[in-house]
């Protein structure tokens, strides 16, 4: 991607560094977060495996009010960091 960027001209869309990377997730997943405290029509997938992801979304739930059936849930492969599959279930969250 960034070769073609430079190929062609424009600004690659791909992050300098991984914590470039989890930060504008987190960002979108915030926008989405409050778009959904405020009574917007918006639903939110949360697809990661990210430890950090998870907890960053379950942390911004809590501080929001915002209850397991808000229209938040969770994609994760099977077998993939089951152990927050695990918690998320046990806590009234789907994951899918």
């Amino acid at each position: 991607e960034r070769e073609l960027a430079e190929l062609e001209g424009y600004e690659s869309p791909v992050h300098d560094c991984l914590e470039d990377t989890h930060a504008c997730y987190h960002r979108a997943i915030d926008a989405c977060l409050d778009a959904i405290a405020d009574s917007q029509k918006t639903e939110l997938m949360v697809a990661s495996h990210n430890q950090q992801s998870v907890e960053h979304t379950l942390a911004r739930l809590q501080s929001l009010g915002l209850n397991p059936d808000c229209g938040v849930y969770f994609g994760q492969l099977l077998g993939m960091s089951d152990h927050l599959t695990y918690l998320l279930g046990a806590n009234r969250f789907k994951a899918y």
